[in-house]
């Protein structure tokens, strides 16, 4: 598994910028292609408040967020150079990597997991 690959500018500000904030001012606007996971959605909200507010501008990036959707695959996007980055999830990463792809996980911005699996209450094995 490779992880020395160095990640652009404005990309550490955006995983830094998702971690909480950053103190500096970036000098030079960066374009930033942000790929979401599906349609625009609560989770999400950070992303586009902070570009509503501008506080991407203020430093320094020029943010462009697309949505995911079910007909988008987010890692294709982005090993093409047509998303800068993506919110996936774990295993897809972890499958990539694997699979010799360059990718790097920049931010784990919740806590736990928001995925879950549901049953009806009769359901008593995954097994056919």
């Amino acid at each position: 598994m490779k992880t020395g690959a160095r990640l652009p500018r404005g990309i550490r500000w955006l995983g830094l910028m998702a971690l909480g904030g950053v103190s500096l001012a970036v000098q030079a606007e960066e374009k930033i292609v942000l790929l979401t996971s599906w349609y625009a959605q609560a989770e999400q909200g950070g992303y586009y408040q902070a570009q509503a507010t501008g506080l991407y501008k203020k430093y320094g990036l020029d943010v462009e967020i697309r949505s995911g959707g079910p007909q988008v695959n987010g890692m294709q996007l982005l090993l093409s150079k047509r998303a800068d980055v993506i919110i996936g999830y774990d295993l897809q990463l972890l499958e990539g990597i694997q699979r010799g792809f360059q990718a790097k996980a920049i931010a784990a911005p919740f806590q736990y997991d928001p995925q879950g699996l549901l049953t009806h209450a009769d359901v008593t094995s995954l097994q056919g």
